[in-house]
């Protein structure tokens, strides 16, 4: 039970950290966008100085500058960002609560727990997970990103070297088989 339990803790831990990166990748693309815009904007009075010099390559960005302007409420990224400002710190409310019941898990407190006890917190936990993704995350559209998963697993990894030192990361389980 303890390598079940520990498991969901790291499955929702890496959850936490792919949302993290997402929500950052989504904020840089829209800051990206709206800047783009801004700049196009401001550099269009602008160049009137100099039309005639360079009007085919003012044309495009103009035109371009239009094209997203028209468009931009079809980009996800502020639904995306919305999202992930609301989820990721009911997320961590969940995770502390996981953590906290580490211990008692593991038996090193007054009030550990017995298998049956694991498994029905495991059940709580993970139905408490589902609930926040659902009505959070739900219908958004978020496709998936190799390189927040990587993030993500390099953060997971990180925390786990850091906050459970022992087995190199793998928390003191003394079971060397646990992928973390």
């Amino acid at each position: 039970m303890l390598e079940k339990y520990w498991s969901v803790f790291m499955d929702i831990k890496y959850t936490e950290y792919y949302y993290r990166q997402y929500k950052n990748r989504a904020t840089r693309r829209a800051t990206f966008i709206k800047g783009f815009l801004a700049i196009c904007s401001a550099a269009s009075i602008g160049s009137w100085a100099i039309w005639n010099e360079l009007q085919i390559v003012w044309m495009i960005i103009l035109a371009v500058s239009q094209i997203l302007n028209a468009i931009q409420f079809l980009f996800p990224y502020q639904t995306q960002i919305s999202t992930m400002n609301f989820f990721i710190p009911e997320l961590c409310s969940l995770l502390n609560r996981i953590e906290h019941d580490w211990d008692k898990v593991r038996g090193h407190t007054a009030t550990a727990l017995n298998d049956d006890q694991i498994s029905l917190l495991i059940l709580e936990y993970d139905n408490e997970f589902y609930t926040l993704e659902n009505k959070y995350i739900g219908n958004t559209y978020m496709p998936y990103s190799n390189s927040c998963k990587k993030k993500a697993i390099k953060y997971r990894d990180d925390f786990c070297k850091a906050r459970y030192p022992n087995n190199n990361g793998k928390d003191v389980l003394n079971v060397p088989d646990i992928k973390v």
